[in-house]
């Protein structure tokens, strides 16, 4: 949950809401008018299908609304710091719209599943 001090500042972006499936991928979606900035934040659960979550993650990545300024964060359930299949898969997708992981230490344990991207 993000808790803002005044509702004029941000605005939910439900277009990109409706591409959440649960398990699959869940995404809540905020643009930020001060800042000029779409924040998106994902939660995958391991049990989900990652070749499906793939494909809704390009779908929001490359909607319209996800123009500008944007940082992606979230529970990605995918190991980075492993960099198995999985991890270059979710990554090269991610780098290929522009945006780049800026954690590289463990998040949980000894593996880095939680990250934050960003494309400026």
């Amino acid at each position: 949950m993000i808790i803002l001090s005044t509702e004029d500042n941000f605005t939910c972006l439900e277009a990109i809401v409706k591409f959440s499936e649960e398990l699959t991928c869940e995404v809540a979606a905020f643009y930020f008018k001060s800042l000029d900035v779409t924040l998106l934040s994902f939660y995958r659960s391991p049990n989900g299908d990652f070749e499906r979550f793939l494909d809704i993650f390009e779908n929001i990545v490359s909607h319209r609304t996800c123009s500008g300024r944007v940082i992606l964060c979230g529970d990605f359930n995918v190991q980075f710091l492993k960099l198995d299949a999985q991890a270059r898969a979710f990554c090269d997708l991610a780098y290929s719209y522009g945006f780049d992981k800026l954690i590289f230490e463990p998040t949980r344990q000894l593996n880095c599943i939680d990250n934050i991207f960003k494309n400026f």
